[in-house]
């Protein structure tokens, strides 16, 4: 991938590989039919159950890190082009569990939805106005 996704994809998809955990990113073109050659969200990270959105014309990536387990931690990369990415200097968030977070704009806002750690509580925050992300909400008890 030498182009801006954005200018060369249609679609962009993250995963973690099977063997070391590291974060990869591939995109599909559907002018050409071909997936581009997966490579390295950050050379060297690793994590779990990334997912993917798009808001004000950037990538997000939302992650938890690994370290042989999860650990309770969220974590956000972002990206202009899809190419280079910039990692969060610490967690969005401290208390997530469970399976993979969801992420999604809304009404011109970006929503992360996830289980809170040892619990079945669902909690959602969101990137408010001024680009941070605001405290747990719950919406089940």
């Amino acid at each position: 991938m030498n182009e801006p996704i954005t200018s060369i994809t249609d679609l962009m998809t993250i995963f973690q590989t099977n063997s070391s955990n590291e974060l990869m990113v591939t995109s599909y073109n559907l002018d050409d039919g071909v997936w581009t050659t997966a490579t390295p969200l950050i050379n060297g990270l690793t994590g779990s159950n990334p997912v993917l959105a798009t808001y004000n014309s950037m990538f997000y990536a939302a992650y938890q890190p690994w370290n042989g387990k999860v650990v309770g931690q969220l974590y956000m990369a972002t990206s202009a082009d899809g190419l280079t990415w910039t990692n969060s200097s610490g967690p969005i968030c401290t208390n997530i569990g469970g399976p993979h977070c969801a992420m999604t704009e809304h009404n011109g806002t970006l929503f992360i939805i996830y289980q809170e750690i040892n619990s079945a509580r669902l909690c959602t925050i969101y990137l408010n106005e001024y680009g941070e992300w605001t405290a747990p909400a719950y919406i089940s008890s």
